[in-house]
């Protein structure tokens, strides 16, 4: 017990001075909301840098969760997105070609008494609008159906519900950078 007492106040002496150095600045904190169109833009600059066969092609890539409150959750992952230049009529966007569309897994589907069976997966894409962050999920595997989402973003991520009627589902995406080499 005597190792414990003189140990443990000179942990909280350690700890009291590393706060008292570090100020409040030291805490993790929560960032803001912040305008989607501000969130998405270093993924559009990147997306639209010109690529060749040398040097590869600039893409976006996403990973998606989904939640319902049924206990269905869905996991997609290597999904890619490509710059679409504004048109008229049409904002630029980052979408998903069909064969980039991400593989998308849930829980309900088993195998082995294991949820997200691989064999059982289906195929997702999106469209993301680079002026407002509405998501369009287009279901690949259901015929092409699409759903909406108008998210938030903040804290590195966009988060929204879908605008299906009955079972509402959340979703959250994360967005990232890659490069292409045919």
């Amino acid at each position: 017990m005597r190792y414990l007492t003189i140990r443990l106040p000179l942990l909280a002496l350690l700890v009291a001075l590393g706060a008292a150095l570090l100020g409040p600045s030291a805490q993790p904190t929560a960032a803001a909301p912040i305008a989607c169109s501000t969130f998405l833009q270093p993924y559009v600059d990147w997306a639209k840098q010109p690529g060749s066969e040398q040097l590869g092609f600039h893409y976006g890539s996403f990973t998606l969760v989904s939640n319902q409150a049924n206990g269905v959750v869905g996991y997609t992952e290597q999904g890619r997105l490509l710059y679409r230049p504004p048109t008229q009529g049409s904002p630029a966007a980052l979408l998903t070609p069909q064969a980039f569309a991400g593989a998308q897994y849930f829980n309900d589907r088993r195998q082995g008494g294991y949820p997200f069976d691989p064999a059982r997966q289906d195929r997702l894409g999106l469209t993301i609008n680079a002026q407002t962050g509405e998501v369009t999920l287009q279901l690949l595997s259901w015929g092409g159906s699409l759903m909406n989402v108008t998210p938030q973003c903040e804290n590195g991520v966009m988060y929204g519900f879908g605008n299906t009627p009955g079972i509402k589902r959340l979703f959250v995406i994360s967005l990232g950078k890659g490069i292409y080499h045919p």
